[in-house]
């Protein structure tokens, strides 16, 4: 696992302890199947008044890097990640890991939890 600036290094063990885990879940699967390593680009934002909330804000949600995988890879991860992990079982549309693209940013995956977020494992 690799961090893209120092600042995300002591942030990650500021996270929420479930979203840890599924990021190291992700990480070890990345560097298993694919032999690549998981960049970590964001994880805590200020609150900006004007600016809507965000799980980045709480805590509970991290950016990753995408770019140094491929697309069956994209598919693979995003697979992996949300059949072992459930954002909130009480909406199944919800889910832990997106891939996306949001204004002023490249296409990047998305990891966020909820305090229902449970481990489903395989």
């Amino acid at each position: 696992m690799k961090h893209k600036t120092d600042k995300t290094k002591p942030e990650f063990w500021k996270m929420w302890k479930v979203l840890q885990y599924a990021v190291m879940d992700m990480a070890l699967y990345t560097k298993l199947e694919f032999d690549e390593q998981i960049v970590i680009t964001s994880i805590f934002r200020d609150i900006v008044e004007g600016r809507k909330l965000s799980v980045h804000n709480f805590w509970r949600g991290i950016d990753i890097r995408s770019r140094n995988f491929t697309k069956p890879q994209i598919d693979a991860i995003l697979d992996y990640v949300n059949k072992r992990w459930v954002y909130d079982p009480s909406r199944p549309i919800l889910k832990v890991i997106q891939y996306h693209c949001v204004a002023g940013s490249a296409w990047h995956f998305h990891v966020q939890v909820h305090k229902k977020t449970v481990f489903r494992g395989e």
